[in-house]
């Protein structure tokens, strides 16, 4: 379960660095800008925080940094309780 948790937010980040790679030729301007457009997504985890509408949150975790941030959260309220996570409780 957690590998393809991080098999594809490491696909969603390959793809970003592709798209974010076709609009500089030098290096430090690319990383520059990547940097910023990562905080930026994962601002958004910051502004949606814990006590808000699970609406605001499904509509916020069309950032791929925000959706593995709360879906982390998730998984260690499992592992806190004790419950663990597989395929049967996900729900």
């Amino acid at each position: 379960m957690l590998f393809i948790l991080f098999l594809l937010f490491g696909l969603v980040l390959t793809g970003q660095a592709i798209f974010m790679s076709v609009f500089f030729t030098k290096m430090k301007a690319g990383v520059i800008t990547s940097f910023v457009y990562f905080l930026i997504f994962y601002l958004v985890r910051v502004f949606v925080g814990t006590a808000v509408d699970e609406s605001i949150k499904i509509k916020a975790s069309l950032s791929p940094h925000t959706c593995i941030s709360l879906t982390m959260d998730s998984i260690l309220l499992f592992e806190n309780e004790g419950v663990g996570i597989n395929f049967s409780n996900v729900t």
